[in-house]
């Protein structure tokens, strides 16, 4: 029974990457006949399509990928608390849930956009022409915009330091922010 728990909190978290990705593709003008495009559209829009119109796009940002991200990233924490850990209902356990779900969120954030970082390298050394390095590119300029005086020669390090923060929050500063909230509210 853990088995199919834990199986079914991966699938969700796989669909939340999913919906943060669709809003960072959204974010870089990416065709929507283009493949990829055309597979987080097709995978998403069932759950997305009732909601849509209350949601407007906000710089280039579609706000209601990232909302249902957040939404699901706390339904996941809520089944997590009460059905993995078996937690009693208590109102401190909805505001933790509330809590770790920003807290997991953000990370999931910090994931998929360090994997586009991780891409856009990899697309940089070995196909700089490729149509989809143009939207990547998008997606990472106004991070590596401030650390443009790290560029030598042909080696462009400017990413790098925006990779190490994020994965320093994500490896010890969101896990730690959530243990200091466990602790707090007595979990």
């Amino acid at each position: 029974m853990m088995l199919l728990k834990t199986i079914i909190l991966d699938i969700v978290y796989l669909y939340i990457c999913l919906l943060i990705l669709r809003s960072l593709l959204y974010y870089s003008g990416m065709n929507r006949t283009e493949p990829a495009a055309r597979l987080t559209i097709l995978l998403s829009q069932p759950l997305l399509r009732p909601i849509q119109p209350f949601f407007p796009c906000i710089k280039g940002f579609e706000t209601v990928s990232l909302f249902m991200a957040y939404l699901l990233t706390w339904a996941t924490q809520i089944f997590y608390l009460f059905f993995v850990i078996n937690h009693q209902f208590s109102f401190n356990l909805l505001l933790a849930s509330k809590i770790f779900a920003i807290i997991y969120w953000i990370s999931s954030i910090l994931t998929v956009y360090c994997i586009v970082i991780l891409i856009s390298i990899i697309l940089r050394i070995f196909a700089p022409l490729s149509p989809a390095s143009g939207h990547i590119e998008k997606i990472t300029a106004p991070l590596r915009q401030p650390f443009h005086m790290l560029k030598l020669g042909l080696f462009d390090f400017s990413i790098l330091p925006f990779f190490f923060v994020a994965q320093w929050l994500t490896v010890w500063g969101l896990p730690e922010l959530s243990r200091i909230t466990r602790v707090i509210i007595g979990m």
